[in-house]
């Protein structure tokens, strides 16, 4: 039985083997040159050598390839693109170039040994692999490429070398090879569509698919503590609470997410039976408790004189940057990147909060 994730069958994929050519073989003679030079080479190519240029296309749901020489065109569909990609597709190219060198050098092997073939691909992934190949989905096809060119030097065959050359380069045998991968992938072709099970490929659409199927979080989840602090996720937040007791966190982790003893989050959840201050009448938010609440105005004092003409920034006394400007347009904070929080601004709320002691469970009791 097939086992799904989310929708998508996860059995059956390729298998990756811990290596794809023994250490002791010599690697493919792959360049990788800046595009200048690469086109220039594959507009000028070197006495004796054979040109080949590979190319893929990802249409109606295929990954169909093209191979073009001036003796020699070929083109087929290699897989569904739900179950490989174009990484996938062009070494699927590059072997079929290979194979056909490969027979070539059997039947005629006197006559090539002289010859150089170069094969032209626009995909620097897929040759990379050639070079250091790994772990890696794909292996299989870069393991049967580089048997064939085992196969090539025991026969005394021709040198096989690798270019990169640019996608979009208007090299002549490139554009053939992409009107090749083209008709591969036409719509009425009714040729059976390969079964290639590439692990990388089919993970990925499982786990998009897995994350379309989990429930989105409502944006009012979170939205408090974005707001008051929009460097977030950031490691500002280890650096304010590195530096606190156990006690002090509980109290700064409680008052920037709004998920403190305080009447107005109490009521939510149903702890409390209204979500008034008992001194002032109002909503006793933590924006009330900090700067407004009368009841604790002599116990303000200290904190205001700490934090002077930002004594009414919430933000900036819970550690948390935002992007208020001033009159200048100028970032108050400054740059995000290179903003920290005010550590001794902190210190001072947090001795507010412990002197109320309006966070304290008993506090709640008698509130």
């Amino acid at each position: 039985m097939d086992r799904e994730s989310s929708g998508v069958k996860v059995d059956h994929l390729e298998k990756i083997e811990a290596f794809s050519k023994p250490p002791w073989e010599p690697i493919a003679n792959t360049y990788i040159e800046e595009e200048a030079k690469a086109i220039a080479h594959a507009l000028r190519p070197g006495s004796g050598q054979s040109q080949w240029f590979t190319a893929v296309s990802a249409k109606h749901q295929r990954i169909g390839i093209g191979v073009f020489n001036v003796h020699h065109e070929k083109h087929r569909i290699v897989a569904s693109n739900q179950e490989a990609n174009t990484y996938y597709g062009e070494l699927a190219a590059i072997y079929d170039v290979v194979e056909i060198t490969t027979q070539i050098s059997v039947d005629n092997p006197p006559t090539q040994g002289n010859t150089t073939i170069v094969i032209y691909s626009s995909n620097q992934a897929a040759l990379k692999s050639l070079t250091k190949p790994a772990q890696q989905s794909g292996q299989h096809m870069i393991a049967r490429i580089l048997m064939k060119l085992r196969h090539i030097r025991r026969a005394q065959g021709p040198e096989v070398e690798f270019r990169w050359i640019p996608a979009g380069a208007a090299i002549p045998g490139k554009i053939q090879a992409r009107r090749l991968a083209l008709q591969a992938t036409k719509q009425q072709d009714t040729a059976e569509v390969p079964t290639v099970r590439l692990r990388s490929t089919i993970l990925r659409r499982a786990k998009k698919d897995l994350y379309k199927r989990i429930p989105r979080v409502p944006q009012s989840v979170g939205r408090f503590t974005w707001e008051l602090d929009r460097a977030l996720p950031g490691k500002h937040t280890k650096y304010i609470y590195d530096n606190l007791n156990r006690r002090d966190a509980s109290l700064l982790a409680q008052v920037r997410t709004a998920k403190c003893r305080l009447n107005d989050y109490l009521a939510k959840i149903g702890a409390a039976v209204t979500n008034m201050c008992i001194q002032c009448g109002k909503p006793e938010t933590v924006k009330h408790y900090l700067l407004q609440c009368h009841r604790w105005d002599d116990l303000r004092a200290e904190l205001i004189a700490k934090a002077g003409n930002r004594a009414s920034d919430l933000s900036f006394l819970l550690g948390g940057w935002t992007d208020a400007k001033d009159a200048k347009g100028n970032l108050i904070n400054g740059n995000k990147e290179k903003w920290k929080p005010d550590c001794s601004v902190i210190s001072a709320t947090l001795s507010y909060i412990r002197r109320t002691g309006r966070l304290d469970t008993e506090e709640i009791d008698n509130a």
